[in-house]
């Protein structure tokens, strides 16, 4: 399997302005892109979309049971970048990224995860060193609805490389 035209791509830019007393603007233009070098490695991208329901949890299972867009089968040794949107429109309605005890290590303890309100988005990205997966033990990505009687629209991404 290989990977095409990989593009990841994340940035931050603003004109940061301010009035000073001698009546001159001083201005700031910021604009950094986030991503300059792309694991040369990676070689599955999962992608998909999920309706998580008032009070449960999709969990993905990377060592296993993933299959990418065209059907091949994803099962990842090295995990890149993740990508999780929360495609509520509404206030309130968050989902909750981690606490799992067999959590992919992207966050400390397995009891640790991020909340994400509508409209949010989690990514994060190790582009060089990735976080290693391990079967039975280091390979779960759960995402939580954390709302209150509202099922949730998520879209998801996972940027890694294939167990050998």
């Amino acid at each position: 399997m290989a990977i095409a035209n990989l593009v990841l791509t994340a940035k931050l830019s603003a004109d940061i302005t301010k009035s000073l007393t001698d009546g001159s603007v001083a201005k700031l233009a910021y604009d950094k892109g986030l991503f300059n070098d792309l694991p040369a490695d990676a070689d599955l991208l999962y992608t998909n979309g999920y309706s998580i329901a008032t009070a449960s949890s999709q969990s993905l299972d990377l060592s296993a049971s993933l299959a990418d867009a065209v059907g091949n089968s994803c099962v990842f040794a090295k995990v890149y970048a993740v990508f999780v949107k929360n495609l509520a429109t509404a206030t309130g309605r968050n989902i909750q990224i981690g606490g799992d005890s067999n959590h992919v290590p992207l966050f400390g303890a397995p009891a640790d995860f991020l909340t994400v309100g509508p409209k949010g988005v989690l990514l994060v990205c190790n582009c060089l060193d990735g976080w290693t997966v391990t079967a039975g033990t280091g390979d779960i990505l759960k995402i939580a609805n954390s709302a209150g009687g509202q099922t949730i629209p998520v879209a998801v991404a996972v940027l890694g490389k294939a167990a050998a």
